[in-house]
């Protein structure tokens, strides 16, 4: 009895120890394949109120008994003369049923986790409208919810987020054209005057935006105009953006900024130089009231003051680059300079950003991301090179390499031959990046495009010349010996899948590399 006594002391004492990592987070997941187990744990977790009672973060995602998951959709069948689009397969009965019994229990067995402080929820579309309100309704009463990620793509109906509040951490994945979705969305923003973060990845169906809808107006305008929110990070995708006296005293504490195909209302180009029909004239006035430019976006957050320690951001208007030579401090920067019309407006914005924008930021950089849709002065070349060298705090440098300065060899005797060049542009770059940027840890190499294809229609040359390419790297980097003193090499990755390290059976001539998964044939993805 002793015994059994001192079991149970220990195990108590054990308890909160054991809860605290086995549940800090948990996941309900209901299908088809799982119906009498899902609703069982839903009744049970329906009548307790402290089981849960550790865990921190809650994952939902099916909430359908009758969803399955190896089912994609109807698909178009042969008979016949025709094809014929086929039905979907019958919900069995006993999801039927218990589709009503999820219903009925769902709120409270959400409400039980009343220590939660994250939620991400990601609904199918079986899920019934019914449900998916339960769900906003359950979170809305949890004390301590501070993080919300939600995917909106299968929202039966525009649900009450509005009663949301007190939130610090905001995520919205997932295609919606619905605006009173997205003014529910508006308001919750509102009701959390804490919030930090707010990531809106995919904004908007395809097509162009309209009106306010699909705005950070939208997400912004139902703020306090005297009370600003203290963000300090913003991630918008696809997103109309116009910064000014509504939306900027909101973002002058951002710290992070990521803003990726921000749709110009006064230009009807679209990122990487494929073009669209222009909207309505109607239609474009609406927008331009709550959409700008990115050269003016930039303008106008200069005047902020705000000092972005992170960055991303696919354009380089020439308002960009002046921001960033106007302080120092920024730790990461992904830029793909986009929305060049020729090699000589682009080579042009190269030549500034790397004499003055990352002059500015030379020893504050970690992470350096440089991802430029045509070849030119934005890949690593002689002229760069010293400006790069002074980066000597990253640990993470993605660039792009000119083919044309990679070496060619010879099967037999391994001659190499490079045009204006005693080696290849790729060895340089990675003994600048060994001697030079001593902490870096990754070093990534990707191909451009070639500037003779930028009015190419058809994708096939800009693949071909892809695969060649990265085929071309990898065999550069087979014949590389790293000049002394150098001792040691970052990882290095070569397009998608190359990856090479540091062969530690090299011999004296030099460090070299070794191909971790030489059997993969990088370009035939391409």
């Amino acid at each position: 009895m002793s015994d059994l006594k001192q079991l149970r002391l220990t195990c108590k004492q054990l308890q909160p120890l054991v809860n605290e990592q086995l549940f800090r987070t948990v996941a309900i997941h209901i299908t088809v394949n799982s119906i009498k187990k899902s609703v069982d744990m839903l009744q049970f977790l329906a009548t307790r109120t402290t089981v849960l009672q550790d865990a921190r973060e809650l994952v939902l995602c099916s909430l359908s008994p009758a969803h399955d998951p190896q089912y994609y959709g109807p698909s178009y069948v042969r008979v016949g003369d025709e094809w014929v689009l086929e039905q979907e397969p019958a919900i069995p009965a006993e999801a039927q049923s218990a589709t009503k019994q999820v219903a009925g229990c769902l709120r409270d067995a959400l409400r039980s986790f009343r220590c939660l402080t994250t939620i991400r929820w990601f609904p199918v579309q079986r899920d019934s409208k019914e449900v998916q309100t339960a769900v906003i309704e359950a979170l809305a009463s949890l004390p301590t919810l501070k993080n919300l990620h939600l995917d909106i793509t299968n929202w039966k109906a525009p649900l009450p987020v509005d009663n949301l509040k007190d939130l610090e951490e905001i995520s919205i994945s997932g295609a919606c054209s619905n605006d009173e979705t997205m003014d529910n969305i508006g308001r919750m923003i509102a009701r959390s005057p804490e919030l930090r973060s707010l990531k809106v990845p995919h904004y908007r169906n395809y097509g162009p935006s309209l009106g306010k809808a699909r705005s950070l107006y939208q997400l912004l305008e139902y703020c306090d105009p005297v009370v600003s929110l203290r963000l300090r990070h913003l991630s918008l995708h696809c997103a109309l953006v116009r910064l000014d006296h509504i939306t900027l005293p909101h973002l002058r504490n951002l710290t992070s900024l990521e803003l990726i195909g921000v749709y110009d209302p006064f230009n009807a180009e679209t990122c990487f130089g494929y073009r669209r029909s222009q909207d309505s004239t109607e239609a474009m006035l609406e927008a331009q009231k709550v959409g700008s430019s990115t050269e003016d976006i930039w303008k106008a957050f200069a005047t902020a003051g705000a000092r972005l320690e992170e960055l991303k951001h696919d354009s380089a208007p020439r308002s960009l680059l002046k921001y960033l030579s106007s302080y120092s401090g920024l730790k990461s920067l992904d830029i793909t300079p986009t929305h060049f019309d020729s090699a000589s407006l682009s080579d042009a914005a190269a030549t500034e950003f790397f004499s003055t924008s990352l002059k500015s930021h030379a020893q504050t950089l970690e992470t350096l991301k440089i991802s430029p849709p045509f070849e030119g002065k934005w890949c690593f070349n002689s002229f760069n090179s010293t400006l790069l060298s002074r980066c000597t705090k990253l640990k993470h440098l993605h660039i792009s390499i000119t083919s044309s300065k990679l070496a060619t060899y010879s099967e037999d005797a391994g001659a190499c031959d490079v045009d204006d060049s005693k080696q290849s542009t790729l060895h340089d770059l990675v003994n600048l990046a060994a001697e030079s940027m001593l902490r870096l840890e990754t070093l990534t190499v990707d191909p451009a495009n070639l500037e003779s294809l930028r009015e190419e229609l058809c994708g096939n040359p800009a693949m071909s010349h892809f695969a060649r390419a990265t085929r071309k790297m990898a065999e550069n980097m087979y014949h590389f010996r790293a000049q002394p003193p150098i001792k040691r090499l970052p990882t290095l990755f070569v397009g998608k899948k190359k990856v090479f390290t540091e062969d530690k059976n090299s011999d004296g001539e030099g460090l070299r590399y070794y191909d971790q998964n030489p059997t993969i044939d990088e370009y035939e993805d391409w």
